[in-house]
């Protein structure tokens, strides 16, 4: 990962083809949330550092704030990455993954 193989870059975030992983899974992932669980939102929890233990918190705790996170249908990517931040922040066993 450190040479930047696999879709990885070099700084930590994971991308493909000059994108991020959300950015690729946004219509999975919303469908995801509204569900409060699925692989694109097991994906998304993975790629953001969230550990194993934490990562039905993180999808109780996203689709809790569906509306938060997706208030319109054209949410981009990085309005979405801003609002999970935020999300995460504001709870007290996901504010660690805070960026």
């Amino acid at each position: 990962m450190t040479s930047g193989t696999n879709g990885c870059s070099v700084d930590g975030t994971l991308t493909y083809g000059g994108t991020s992983l959300l950015a690729q899974v946004m219509d999975e992932f919303a469908e995801d949330v509204a569900m409060g669980h699925g692989d694109a939102l097991d994906a998304v929890a993975l790629t953001l550092g969230i550990e194993a233990q934490d990562r039905p918190t993180f999808a109780r705790v996203a689709h809790e704030n569906f509306n938060a996170l997706f208030p319109t249908e054209n949410v981009s990517a990085e309005e979405l990455m801003a609002s999970i931040n935020t999300m995460m922040m504001q709870h007290s066993e996901l504010a660690k993954y805070s960026v």
